[in-house]
């Protein structure tokens, strides 16, 4: 099943479910105290730790959201590789 996105484009239920932030622990085989860390770390810098949202006194993360830091932890990684092997 699929739903019209903002735009119109179908997106799957999937891309617009929220998630906790043990479910966020698990994904990362982490604790939900570390994503809440991370999260917090989003709040006073953004661009930094891991986007989420607040509704009411709960907080959640989007599938982008995980994504985003995924990608921003794999290309920090190949980074210090780079800089440990010498490529400038």
């Amino acid at each position: 099943m699929t739903d019209a996105g903002p735009e119109g484009i179908d997106v799957g239920l999937e891309a617009l479910r929220l998630y906790t932030l043990k479910e966020v622990g698990e994904l990362f085989g982490c604790s939900a105290k570390t994503i809440e860390r991370l999260t917090a770390d989003w709040d006073e810098s953004p661009g930094t730790g891991l986007e989420s949202i607040r509704m009411g006194r709960l907080r959640r993360v989007t599938a982008e959201a995980i994504t985003a830091f995924k990608e921003r932890l794999v290309a920090d990684e190949r980074c210090r590789a780079d800089a440990r092997a010498g490529v400038a």
